[in-house]
Parts: structure tokens; C-alpha cells; sequence
């Protein structure tokens, strides 16, 4: 198959006749080397895998029985992402109960009703918190307690919840929202779960800080089903270029996700790290504790999405005097700009 214009490494077809033997042999060495378990994931035709033979139930099933004869009663993990015609051909090619799917991107586009929850099989509720390492700001915290509670009383099929991300160290609030979700009876009120959420993060009841992080939870961690994969990307990890935009093959920056991250809600996080640097006196946190931590952190990581931002605002205010003709204009914006990459780095740095 084809994946992103590239060819694809080479499979073996589960329906040739000597599958059963070479997939003895590999599961053989994975038990030297790894030990048995109940679950084993594998994604044979994931993004773009095919086999010359157009038979994929048959595949399907060759793959399933290979895994029992290995380990009896074992379940295939297996991930839903962008799944075609032949990929969904899975759900009913495997014996019921013996498939776990992990639907991705449960936390923004959600597809169990595409396949009816994936019933007869078991599902899993994921979230995809950042695609590819991307270094700026983003959640989904209303949209996943929303689809969460929604798609659970749906499908008696979701049995759990699962994280599936491409990086990690960015917005933790995310993944302690999702891992206290299969806790919850029902869908908690946002606004007093964030609440909370920052009088535990910091170990004390401040209600300025209360109101930085609901503007945090109105802006940068209020996305919603929307087209854009992860974390708004700041524009200096793009190529040098007075028109960035993205910084990645498939990544949004402001230009691109203008409608979704509006100047209102950058507003709303400038605020917030005003009003969290404002109580750093009143809130007393001990020095090396985990709540201090914790606040420095988060100063840091917030802080540094205002400054990425601001350099997407320079980089628009060079071209714009380029274009101009406006020579002092163009120096003193494209020093500053140059500037601010040496005071993220500091910055970043001090956390």
C-alpha cells in the first residue's frame, strides 16, 4: 500500500498458505522475549496497508486465529482511524468478543455510530491529546466529557477509556480529566469541576485562580469537533518564511485556525496567566512542593503560548512592513522577533 505518497514495508498476506506456520514462529519468539499476555495489538492495514489478494475477511480471521492458537482466549487490540471499507470488514471477521477496538479520537470525532458502537466487539473510548509532538496549547475538556457520557450510555460496547498520544508534557489537565471520567456516575458541571481542579492542582481554594483557570477552560481548552488535529503550532518551529504556515504537513496555525482560536479567546489566556502570576504571593505554596511545582509549570507552559501568540503577531507586522517598503519598521519588527525566540528559550527554560 501507499502511505503519504510513500510505499508501505512489504506484509505478508494472512490468507497464504504458509501464514500460520511463520506467525507460530512469531509469537514463539515473542514469548522468549516479551512473555504471554491477554491483550496483543495489531493493525495489519492501518493508514493505507492492502494485500493483493482483496481478501480481507479471510485476513482478518487468519490473523485472529494464529493469535488463539498462540494464547488461547487472548483479545486483538486493534485502533480505529480512518477506517475503509475493507478495514471495517474486522469487526464481524472476528469471533465477537475477541476484538477490542480503540476508537482514536473519541474525544473529538468520535465514529462509534458509524459502526454501531462496534458491536458485537469491545470498544474503547480514546483521546488523542496531541498529534506529532506539537508544542502548542490545546484541549478538548467540555467535548470529552460531553462524547464521553453521550457515546457510554449509546453502546453498552464502550467497556473503558484509553490515551493515545503522539507526544506528551503538554496541558495535563487533559489526561485528569479523562482518567477520572469512568469514576463519574454522570457528566460533571464543567465550570465547578474546574473549580476544583485548580484548588487541588495548587493545594489551596484561590478564587482569582479560579477564574484563570475557567478562562483557560474557555479558550485553549475549549475545542470542539472541529477539522484541527492537536495543538494550535507555534509558527517559529515553521520554516523561516514571512507567510509560515503550517509548521507541519497537516498543522494549523493561527492563520489557519482563526476561526476556531479567536483573538476572544486569545484574550481570555492572556488574562489567565495575569491572573495566576498576580496570586503567586497569595497562594503561600511551599517551596519544592508538588503544588509550587505544579504552578510553575503551568505559569510556564501558558505563559508560553502568549509568547507564541504574539511572535505569529510579529511575524504578520514584518511581512506587513516589508510590503510596505517601511525598511525601519521591518528591522525593528524582525529584531524583536528574533528577540522573543532567545526570551522563549529563557523562559522555557526557568521550568
Amino acid at each position: 500500500g501507499v502511505w503519504c505518497g510513500f510505499t508501505r514495508p512489504r506484509i505478508i498476506d494472512p490468507t497464504y498458505s504458509g501464514f500460520a506456520e511463520i506467525a507460530k514462529d512469531y509469537y514463539n519468539c515473542l514469548r522468549e522475549v516479551m512473555g504471554e499476555s491477554q491483550y496483543y495489538s495489531m493493525d495489519p492495514f492501518h493508514e493505507g496497508g492492502s494485500i493483493s489478494s482483496g481478501k480481507y475477511e479471510e485476513a482478518y480471521y487468519a490473523v485472529y486465529e494464529a493469535m488463539e492458537t498462540a494464547k488461547r482466549g487472548a483479545q486483538w487490540v486493534i485502533q480505529q482511524w480512518q477506517w475503509d471499507r475493507n478495514q471495517r470488514k474486522s469487526i464481524h471477521a472476528v469471533p465477537a468478543g475477541r476484538l477490542v477496538v480503540l476508537d482514536l479520537f473519541s474525544d473529538g470525532k468520535p465514529a462509534f455510530d458509524n459502526y454501531n458502537g462496534y458491536a458485537p466487539q469491545e470498544a474503547v473510548f480514546c483521546a488523542i491529546p496531541n498529534f506529532g509532538g506539537r508544542s502548542g496549547l490545546m484541549g478538548r475538556l467540555n467535548n470529552m466529557a460531553d462524547n464521553y457520557f453521550t457515546y457510554k450510555a449509546k453502546y453498552p460496547s464502550i467497556q473503558g477509556i484509553g490515551v493515545a498520544p503522539e507526544a506528551i508534557e503538554q496541558t495535563p489537565v487533559t489526561y485528569d480529566l479523562l482518567f477520572q471520567l469512568p469514576w463519574m456516575e454522570t457528566k460533571p458541571d464543567m465550570g465547578q469541576w474546574i473549580k476544583e481542579y485548580a484548588t487541588a492542582r495548587y493545594g489551596v481554594s484561590n478564587a482569582e485562580v479560579q477564574q484563570a483557570w475557567e478562562l483557560l477552560r474557555q479558550s485553549v481548552l475549549n475545542y470542539g469537533a472541529d477539522a484541527i488535529q492537536g495543538p494550535v503550532e507555534d509558527v517559529w518551529a515553521a520554516r523561516p518564511n514571512l507567510n509560515a504556515n503550517p509548521a507541519s504537513a497537516w498543522g494549523k496555525t493561527l492563520n489557519h485556525a482563526g476561526g476556531i482560536y479567536t483573538k476572544a479567546r486569545r484574550q481570555m489566556l492572556i488574562d489567565a496567566v495575569y491572573k495566576l502570576l498576580a496570586q503567586e504571593k497569595a497562594l503561600k505554596l511551599k517551596e519544592g512542593s508538588v503544588y509550587e511545582s505544579n504552578y510553575l509549570y503551568d505559569l510556564v507552559e501558558f505563559g508560553g503560548g502568549v509568547m507564541a501568540d504574539y511572535a505569529y503577531d510579529l511575524l504578520l507586522g514584518i511581512r506587513d512592513a516589508r510590503n510596505a517598503g517601511n525598511t525601519a519598521l521591518y528591522e525593528a519588527r524582525r529584531d524583536a522577533f528574533l528577540q522573543l525566540i532567545l526570551d522563549m528559550d529563557a523562559f522555557k527554560g526557568t521550568n
